[in-house]
């Protein structure tokens, strides 16, 4: 099978975009949010359409009961494990420390239906209801039916219940389908030519510029451009020597997994000697989300390299491949 390295640069990029949008101290400043919501338009969208991309790459033929126990031992069990793990840690360091949106005894319960211990694990809830609707798609005409009553729902104006991820669904689902069409029709070879892969560059930095220039509002465009735009430049980027995206690219769901509790971690720790070493200005904003990110990003790179690797049956409970 081809190997996809500009899938593995594009999650690259997408890790890295959602590891800065995850940090939002109390103290962000206006242009910071405006960022954040320019970065949660697409970032998010991106990784549903690289996920079905992924799917309708790898697709096998087998009963549904199989590839669905696949699916669940992939993303249900690291879902509760680390769910079990982050409000476990909350409850023993919200006491002491400074945590931000806190749990409860009760959270153990309501991780059950929906992403409590952390709104991120949200995309795993997603990623379930995708494999489950898809799994039934022997004929290439389910998928487009699907796809065309994703983008009626999601144009629906009323808002869907938070239980078990529905608002979720609603809001992403188009993109993996969208995916999964884009590679089960081969679209993905016609963007092997430079030409078109800078055309949705150029076009992703022009809606950019609007979006900050006050021209386009972070809707549905944004989201298209924008995760055609990176997936284009993930292209073409591809055309030279990125060890390091592809590393962090293969290694994007262990820190999907595990960057808020670092992050949180760090933060906490900036929180308690906020008073004495930073002051509430720019220059120490940047500083502390430079520093928050980084972790978010090397820490789990750290603990996949030198612990879950070391011990494989602990890093497939996280889902690492053997």
């Amino acid at each position: 099978m081809e190997k996809l390295n500009f899938i593995d640069i594009a999650k690259a990029i997408g890790i890295i975009l959602v590891v800065i949008g995850h940090y939002y101290p109390d103290n962000t400043p206006a242009f910071y949010e405006n960022f954040r919501t320019y970065l949660y338009s697409f970032h998010m969208p991106l990784f549903l359409f690289l996920s079905g991309c992924m799917y309708a790459y790898t697709k096998k033929e087998e009963p549904v009961v199989a590839f669905m126990k696949k699916k669940i031992k992939r993303l249900a069990i690291p879902y509760f494990v680390i769910s079990i793990l982050i409000i476990s840690l909350k409850l023993l360091a919200q006491q002491g420390v400074y945590i931000e949106n806190g749990v409860d005894y009760f959270s153990f319960v309501r991780m059950l239906y929906m992403p409590e211990a952390g709104y991120f694990l949200w995309y795993l809830w997603v990623l379930l209801w995708m494999y489950l609707l898809c799994s039934f798609s022997n004929c290439k005409i389910y998928l487009y039916v699907l796809f065309l009553l994703s983008l009626l729902v999601k144009f629906i104006p009323e808002e869907f219940p938070r239980i078990l991820c529905l608002h979720e669904l609603k809001n992403e689902a188009a993109f993996f389908l969208l995916g999964a069409l884009f590679f089960r029709e081969k679209l993905y070879l016609r963007f092997k030519e430079t030409n078109l892969q800078i055309f949705f560059v150029v076009v992703f930095i022009a809606c950019s510029f609007s979006y900050f220039a006050g021209f386009l509002d972070s809707g549905f465009i944004m989201s298209f451009i924008g995760t055609l735009g990176i997936y284009s430049l993930a292209n073409l980027m591809n055309q030279g020597n990125h060890k390091v995206l592809l590393f962090i690219g293969k290694s994007s769901f262990i820190i999907y997994l595990f960057h808020t509790i670092f992050m949180g971690f760090v933060k906490s720790v900036i929180h308690k000697i906020s008073d004495t070493m930073f002051v509430d200005n720019m220059l120490a904003f940047l500083i502390s989300a430079m520093i928050v990110v980084i972790s978010g990003l090397v820490f789990p790179l750290l603990l996949q390299e030198y612990f879950l690797k070391r011990h494989k049956l602990i890093g497939s409970i996280f889902g690492l491949r053997k």
